[in-house]
């Protein structure tokens, strides 16, 4: 709601029920959420419950867009993590609460495909939004973004699309099977690669390149929050792959 107007193209909720009007969508993301408040509500039936609490929703004009029964999903699509920062936590503590809320979601709803989405990207808008060169780390726009990229570059890892090769297992059960991982970041990052002389070895000084990654301020108005502009793009990602899914499994 942080971007809403009177002008439906810039209604986070309008882009919503835009973006998804033919598929049974329940969103169950809350501002300011962490890992810990999100495990506990799996942990004790926050699906189950919620199934009881639509049922009379499924009678309104609403109900193609709500699952009948949000207690045995088909997918399961999964961002969580970035507000875990602002409590002190490093990436390793992020990182294992994203595993963690992934392990429960296979316990309780091992028919579910969970989709495990990497962080959106967090530049600082106090500082440069246009210059990130990707060997340094001097400029506190990208005061995250390592973080991050650490973060999401073990999530792709650990849950790359159809890769059965792992063997992490919760009692009997393999928590990466199943599970695959989304990225963000081509619908809200743009890199170029441009040579760069301060990197040059003296002789040859545009042999060397620095990668320059830019967030458009269209895209994160604020750094963190996605805009209506964004959240259309991210969200037609999304939907088209969970047509894909659904077709696979049907």
């Amino acid at each position: 709601k942080r971007y809403n107007n009177n002008n439906n193209n810039n209604n986070i909720q309008h882009v919503f029920e835009e973006v998804f009007d033919t598929q049974q969508v329940l969103p169950m993301g809350i501002a300011g959420d962490r890992s810990p408040q999100l495990l506990y509500r799996i942990q004790n039936g926050i699906l189950k419950r919620t199934s009881k609490q639509t049922q009379t929703q499924n009678n309104d004009d609403d109900s193609k867009t709500i699952p009948k029964n949000p207690s045995n999903p088909d997918i399961i699509w999964l961002l969580i993590g970035t507000n875990d920062f602002s409590d002190g936590c490093g990436p390793y503590a992020v990182l294992r609460g994203q595993l963690e809320i992934v392990a429960s979601l296979r316990y309780y709803h091992p028919q579910a495909r969970i989709v495990v989405q990497g962080l959106l990207p967090r530049p600082n808008p106090k500082g440069l939004w246009d210059t990130y060169y990707y060997n340094t780390s001097v400029h506190d726009s990208t005061r995250y973004y390592d973080k991050i990229q650490w973060i999401n570059g073990r999530l792709r890892c650990l849950f790359s699309q159809n890769d059965d090769t792992h063997e992490e297992n919760v009692g009997e059960m393999n928590i990466f099977q199943n599970v695959e991982y989304f990225d963000p970041d081509p619908y809200f990052v743009t890199r170029e690669e441009i040579p760069d002389e301060r990197l040059g070895d003296g002789n040859n000084r545009t042999t060397f390149v620095a990668r320059l990654l830019t967030v458009p301020k269209d895209i994160l108005p604020d750094g963190l929050h996605p805009s209506a502009k964004a959240s259309r793009i991210w969200g037609k990602a999304m939907a088209t792959r969970i047509e894909q899914i659904l077709s696979e499994r049907h």
